[in-house]
């Protein structure tokens, strides 16, 4: 969605990149705030008209939403739920709470205390309280109808029937930062992990596999995920690695996106993160086998 008019006849205009991040909100015609995003495709600063910053974004716990914003020279704590909705925002110095935020199951904002304080919302995504919309990577998505803006950019690879559905209508249990493919979550606000069954390989990997444009994880990687522990795939051990992995494997920064096509040292780098990520999982869950 590029341009909105809204029922008050106030217009709101984003600017976007190739990639489909927003750049730049404009309300009638005039430039209201720039956003800057790293190479991971995250929000980490909003700046004025003028360019100046006016509030930065940290990430520590999940990949896509911020722990901590630093606003006015002010630390602000976010508490987040296992989507990574923010649900709170506290001030670090003063524990007050400047911001709450409350949701329905499809991410319908049910209460706002303080809207337009941060630009987060449901599922750790770009919100904008004004239209409602929720940019996650290529496309927005309204929770009012629970349904994306625009098809898949990919098409059926998506893995829906259905090119404008979220997340196969399992909003609670699946996210889709990417505005791709729905790929179930695996941290929690503490850093661990959710039970993750041998059905979630298929929707992990086909999004690896897409995104990364890897052989490994269209391949390999979701029949060895599916089996971890052969005759137990549901099992607490082989949930917990699944998830574990999977959560490990969506940190990674793409580094060594094509390495199974590539050669030499890219291919050993590759197998090492690979084999260094099992240990510690296996170290994460070892509790889980007793």
């Amino acid at each position: 969605m590029i341009e909105v008019n809204l029922p008050s006849g106030k217009n709101i205009e984003y600017q976007i990149d190739g990639e489909g991040r927003r750049l730049a909100k404009k309300v009638n015609g005039l430039v209201e705030k720039y956003f800057v995003h790293d190479f991971n495709g995250r929000l980490i600063a909003e700046l004025n008209p003028a360019g100046s910053v006016t509030a930065q974004f940290v990430y520590v716990t999940q990949s896509h939403s911020p722990d901590m914003m630093i606003k006015n020279a002010t630390e602000y704590r976010f508490v987040k739920d296992h989507l990574g909705s923010i649900r709170a925002v506290v001030n670090s110095q003063t524990g007050v709470i400047e911001q709450r935020m409350s949701y329905d199951e499809f991410g319908v904002v049910m209460t706002d205390s303080n809207p337009g304080f941060q630009p987060f919302g449901f599922a750790g995504g770009h919100y904008d309280h004004e239209t409602q919309l929720v940019r996650f990577g290529a496309r927005d998505y309204m929770a009012s109808v629970g349904r994306w803006t625009a098809k898949d950019p990919i098409r059926f690879k998506g893995e829906d029937t259905n090119l404008y559905s979220y997340v196969r209508n399992a909003p609670m249990i699946l996210t889709d930062q990417d505005g791709l493919i729905a790929t179930p979550e695996g941290p929690n606000e503490g850093g661990g992990n959710v039970p993750a069954g041998p059905e979630t390989s298929e929707i992990a990997y086909g999004h690896k596999c897409v995104s990364d444009n890897n052989m490994y994880y269209c391949t390999a990687a979701p029949e060895l995920c599916k089996n971890l522990l052969p005759g137990f795939p549901n099992s607490d051990p082989s949930n917990c690695m699944r998830a574990c992995l999977q959560r490990k494997e969506n940190e990674n920064n793409s580094n060594y996106n094509s390495a199974c096509e590539d050669k030499g040292n890219k291919i050993n780098e590759f197998v090492k993160h690979e084999i260094s990520i099992h240990v510690e999982c296996e170290k994460s869950c070892a509790s889980t086998l007793y």
